[in-house]
Parts: C-alpha cells; structure tokens; sequence
C-alpha cells in the first residue's frame, strides 16, 4: 500500500495532536507515528488463547512502540508508510496554505485598486 492509496482509500488520520494514524482497511490493525517523527506504534490483536472445547480464538489488543532509528526489520515498511503519509499531508497543507496566501494577496491587490 502507497501513501496515495491510504489516503484514496480514507486509511489515514490527522489526529489534534499532530499524529498521523494510518489503519489497515479491515480496521485489525493501526500505526501511528508520533508528532516528532522520532518514534512510532503498531497496535494490533495478540492471539493469547485457542479454546481446545469451542475452537474459539482470544485475542488481546497488543501495542508496540518503536524508534524510526532503530525498528525491527518487520516494521520498516510500516515505519516509511507512516513517513510517506505524513511528508504527503505536509505537502498538502503548504500547497494549501501557498493558495490561501496567493488568494489573500490577489483580494490585497484589488482592494488597493478600488481605492486608487
């Protein structure tokens, strides 16, 4: 999966405080890289019992943080997935923020002519 096709697929989340969540598209698995970009987490079901009566599966959510300096090799594409997601919704916010600014200095410049 690319950066483009969670974010198509509405697999990402900007969360308030400045994290990006990225979930697998049957919601059994989520990874959030933290705000500074220094480390990040995977969260996702543990099997932790297989009833030998009904056959039933237990599981337990299980939560893992790890350093983008030092991951295991398991983790890296889930750790530059996380990266590409985050460095495309920065991208989208400055091209955002460059129309927003180019918009303001056009009705800036417009003003000024009425008024001259």
């Amino acid at each position: 999966c690319s950066a483009e096709d969670a974010l198509a697929a509405g697999l990402v989340q900007q969360l308030p405080d400045g994290r990006v969540a990225v979930s697998t598209a049957d919601s059994s698995a989520r990874m959030v890289l933290h705000h500074h970009r220094r480390r990040f987490a995977v969260c996702y079901p543990l099997l932790v019992e297989e009833s030998q009566v009904d056959g039933k599966y237990h599981y337990v959510w299980h939560t893992q943080v790890f350093s983008l300096q030092d991951s295991p090799a398991r983790w890296q594409s889930a750790a530059e997935l996380l990266l590409a997601v985050s460095d495309r919704l920065q991208e989208e916010e400055a091209a955002r923020c460059s129309e927003t600014a180019a918009a303001v200095a056009a009705q800036a410049g417009a003003n000024s002519a009425h008024t001259a």
